[in-house]
């Protein structure tokens, strides 16, 4: 039988864990607010107290919630730490649009407030894109009407444009290609460090 893998994704206030062994797929998802990814880990230790040691563990790394993506690294470096367990980490919200390509097959956009007067943000199927940062009014003229996804479409509210509202998920980071390159495994950060 397949050792399990384990996901953690907690870039957003919908933090969710997964695991997959074989082709047997489950998840808990725990709606919370910022900073109180401290809740989710006695869920975690449940999760993993009935399943067998993971040989891998996949990450979400945002953007999104600063926090509960340190959170997050800073579980799985522990846990990995003596070894033996591979550890992946992927972009949270390429994972997300990984998913909406399935439903999709025109462009769309997957956006997320940045604070500071500007949103993060990036197109998804035409290439050759990363993420950036860019004031509201500019992704209103970039985007025109291609559908916007957001973990955070209340706080988009004021956009001229519809947004959806839609979470990344542990889920979303299971069902990624083996063969996507793992990223740095550090929050994904847009903003220059002050």
């Amino acid at each position: 039988m397949t050792k399990p893998v384990l996901a953690l994704e907690w870039s957003s206030t919908r933090l969710s864990i997964a695991r997959m062994q074989g082709e047997h797929l489950e998840e808990n998802v725990l709606e919370l607010k910022r900073f109180q990814a401290e809740l989710v880990l006695p869920v975690l230790e449940t999760f993993l107290s009935e399943m067998e040691t993971p040989s891998q563990i996949r990450i979400g790394r945002g953007p999104g919630n600063y926090s509960g993506i340190r959170q997050a690294l800073a579980w799985a470096f522990g846990y990995c730490a003596p070894g033996g367990i591979d550890l992946k980490v992927y972009s949270s919200g390429v994972a997300q649009a990984a998913r909406i390509s399935h439903t999709r097959s025109c462009r769309f956009a997957v956006l997320g407030d940045a604070r500071r007067g500007v949103w993060w943000g990036r197109v998804f199927g035409e290439g050759g894109e990363d993420w950036k940062l860019q004031s509201p009014e500019q992704w209103a003229v970039e985007l025109g009407s291609i559908p916007v996804y957001s973990q955070e479409a209340l706080r988009l509210a004021q956009a001229p444009f519809e947004v959806i509202a839609d979470f990344p998920t542990a889920l979303d980071l299971l069902n990624l290609s083996q063969d996507l390159p793992t990223e740095e495994p550090a929050p994904l950060y847009l903003h220059p460090a002050v």
